[in-house]
């Protein structure tokens, strides 16, 4: 089960955030203006 469960969860949004760690790092500008567009008012 837990190896069927880890196959199904490498999905494309699972391997895109895989290889986003570097503009996500904390202190990024990429990062701050991520921030900044999910934590607007809407």
């Amino acid at each position: 089960a837990p190896q069927s469960a880890q196959a199904r969860s490498d999905t494309a949004l699972d391997r895109l955030m895989q290889g986003a760690p570097a503009p996500l790092a904390a202190g990024n500008p990429a990062s701050d203006a991520v921030n900044d567009l999910l934590n607007t008012p809407v």
